[in-house]
């Protein structure tokens, strides 16, 4: 076979690298998934995510988003009670309690 001559799973692979190019272009923080998810919706033309894959490690494309890493929540602090909870106070009394520290606050500072 002569190198000049393209089979057509080669034709549409440039096809395919083309259209990944204008896309990204467009949507830099999309990757390979969601760039086929916009090529099907916008041209009808089904790829498989592999293909997807392959096109964009030839091209050496990466998308501009990162993902952040996963921290789970730590429990309840025993150094660091919840002063709030142990008094008593819920989620709506704690605005007028912080409210009323601030006025306390403002007459130690005027009675000085």
């Amino acid at each position: 076979m002569r190198i000049d001559v393209k089979t057509p799973r080669q034709e549409t692979k440039e096809t395919l690298k083309m259209l990944i190019k204008n896309y990204h272009a467009i949507h830099p923080e999309k990757g390979y998934r969601a760039l086929r998810k916009d090529i099907f919706n916008d041209t009808g033309w089904m790829v498989s995510i592999y293909l997807m894959y392959q096109c964009f490690r030839e091209m050496g494309v990466y998308s501009k988003a990162r993902t952040r890493a996963f921290r789970r929540p730590k429990g309840v602090s025993d150094k660091f009670p919840n002063v709030f909870m142990a008094i008593g106070l819920r989620q709506d009394h704690l605005r007028e309690f912080v409210q009323i520290q601030q006025c306390l606050h403002i007459m130690e500072r005027n009675m000085i």
